[in-house]
């Protein structure tokens, strides 16, 4: 894989518009839903996740206030997609 190679260097990707802290919980929210059956990937795993991640942004916030991922389900860029049982998306 890519990001395993010890030469990676990440690079910078451009959105054609701005993501707010609730849009990267509901990101985090997302790809965790998908990831827990096999991971145990809840909690306080998503939070570190987030906070590693996202550093610059979240660097302030202490992990029980990052832990509500479907805060404002419908207001944001990134909305909640809950999985079905196969962990597909449902709409």
């Amino acid at each position: 894989m890519v990001c395993e190679a010890e030469n990676h260097t990440p690079a910078p990707v451009r959105l054609k518009q701005r993501l707010n802290i609730v849009d990267l919980r509901h990101f985090v929210w997302n790809i965790g839903e998908r990831l827990d059956g096999k991971n145990d990937y809840r909690g306080y795993v998503r939070t570190d996740f987030i906070k590693s991640m996202f550093l610059n942004i979240f660097m302030d916030m202490n992990l029980d206030s990052i832990r509500d991922f479907k805060f404002q389900p419908d207001k944001c860029s990134i909305v909640i997609d809950d999985p079905d049982e196969n962990g597909n998306s449902k709409g």
